[in-house]
């Protein structure tokens, strides 16, 4: 081994035995639409001369990570704490291959579902051709042993504008409503809306939704979360009408 090996492999162990107990049985595949790229900004360098074994472990033990790029000649280790997405800015960088952590050691979310790993969900955006209830909607995650999308930390609401800015997606209804109490919302699992989360002007509830993605209704009591003018927010809306909605559950 040279130096630099030698180096690589006594942090690894370190980093893996400093609690008593090697990280293994966790999963992770080649992005082999990302070839030879990189992202323009986030990417978090190691060292030099890794193995891609211990990249990927340097990428389990940062909780954050959810990618790790390895270059297999000079072995270059960069670890990535998000998701790359259809619009995530790239750059040429030949030689790199992109992986995608597929679980760290627990189990896994369902095939073509995201993984949140910080925010510890998994979760996929639903579409209807035909507008149903969101009494349907919450039906129908929970016979995918799921819930609507609950965002009521800041890392998630931070995750899921990524997402929505990343793919263009359409607005969608999650988990938060307030017909037990009007104009007090709350997510499905009793956690009281965090307004300081989504900023000045990431909110919108007014009762009545004409200016907002969605169906027009006077009785807007259920919370939808999308990107409005450029703006990831969330909004009321009607919950008797919907054709897109979130599911999300814990792997």
């Amino acid at each position: 081994m040279n130096s630099w090996t030698v180096v690589a492999y006594w942090l690894y162990k370190i980093l893996t035995f400093s609690n008593g107990n090697q990280i293994n049985n966790f999963d992770y595949i080649e992005s082999t639409t990302l070839k030879n790229t990189l992202p323009v900004s986030g990417t978090l360098p190691v060292t030099k001369r890794i193995p891609r074994v211990y990249c990927a472990n340097f990428c389990i033990q940062r909780k954050q990570c959810q990618m790790f790029f390895h270059e297999n000649v000079g072995m270059h280790c960069l670890l990535y704490d998000s998701l790359i997405w259809n619009e995530t800015p790239t750059k040429v960088s030949n030689g790199f291959r992109a992986y995608r952590l597929l679980n760290d050691g627990r189990a896994k979310c369902r095939n073509n579902d995201v993984w949140n790993r910080d925010g510890n969900i998994c979760f996929r955006q639903y579409n209807s051709s035909s507008m149903i209830t969101s009494g349907e909607a919450k039906n129908r995650c929970n016979a995918l042993q799921s819930d609507l999308l609950i965002i009521d930390t800041i890392q998630k609401k931070m995750f899921f504008e990524n997402y929505y800015r990343g793919t263009n997606s359409l607005p969608a209804l999650v988990g938060l409503s307030d017909k037990s109490f009007e104009g007090i919302w709350i997510w499905d699992n009793g956690v009281l809306f965090n307004y300081f989360h989504w900023g000045l002007f990431g909110v919108e509830f007014n009762g009545v939704d004409i200016t907002r993605p969605g169906v027009f209704c006077l009785n807007a009591d259920c919370g939808w979360i999308g990107v409005y003018k450029d703006i990831f927010m969330v909004w009321d809306n009607c919950c008797s009408k919907t054709s897109h909605w979130i599911c999300a559950y814990s792997p």
